[in-house]
C-alpha cells in the first residue's frame, strides 16, 4: 500500500479546517463574535440539551483529533476502514455543524437578522466535507 496520495491530502486538510474552525467564531451577534468554547456561548447544543458542557466544540475538537490519528495511522487500517471512519467522523462533524447552522438560523429569524454565521462554523462544514470527500476519493482511487 502506498505512503500517501491525495485521499490523505484531503482527508487532512479538511480534519486541520476543522481544527482552525475551533479558534475562530461560529456566529456573530450584533457584530460580537460567539466561540464555540467561550464563556456564556450561545447557539449550542447546549441550548437543546439544557447542559453546560459545550458539547459541540468538544464533540467537534475530538472528532478532528481522532480524524488526525486516522490519516496517520492510515497504513494500519487499510482503505476500507479508513473511508468508513474517516466517512463516519466528516458525517458527524457535519451534522453539528448544520444543527449549528439552522439553531443560527432560527435566532436570526427571532431577533430580525442580529445573528448570522461565522468563519469559524463555515470552516468546521467545509472541513467536514472535505473529509469526507478524502473517504470517497481513497475509494474511487483504491487507496493510491
Amino acid at each position: 500500500m502506498p505512503a500517501g496520495g491525495p485521499h490523505l491530502i484531503i482527508a487532512g486538510a479538511g480534519f486541520l479546517a476543522i481544527a482552525a474552525g475551533l479558534l475562530l467564531f461560529w456566529a456573530t451577534a450584533a457584530g460580537i463574535g460567539v466561540a464555540p468554547f467561550g464563556p456564556g456561548a450561545r447557539f449550542r447544543l447546549d441550548d437543546l440539551l439544557g447542559f453546560s458542557l459545550r458539547a459541540d466544540g468538544i464533540l467537534v475538537a475530538v472528532c478532528a483529533v481522532a480524524g488526525f490519528g486516522l490519516v496517520a495511522l492510515f497504513r494500519r487500517l487499510g482503505i476500507a476502514r479508513f473511508r468508513a471512519l474517516v466517512a463516519g467522523l466528516g458525517a458527524l462533524v457535519l451534522a453539528i455543524a448544520l444543527l449549528q447552522f439552522e439553531m443560527i438560523a432560527r435566532a436570526e429569524r427571532a431577533l430580525g437578522g442580529l445573528v448570522s454565521p461565522a468563519i469559524g462554523l463555515w470552516l468546521v462544514a467545509g472541513g467536514a466535507l472535505a473529509a469526507i470527500a478524502g473517504a470517497f476519493v481513497a475509494g474511487r482511487r483504491g487507496g493510491v
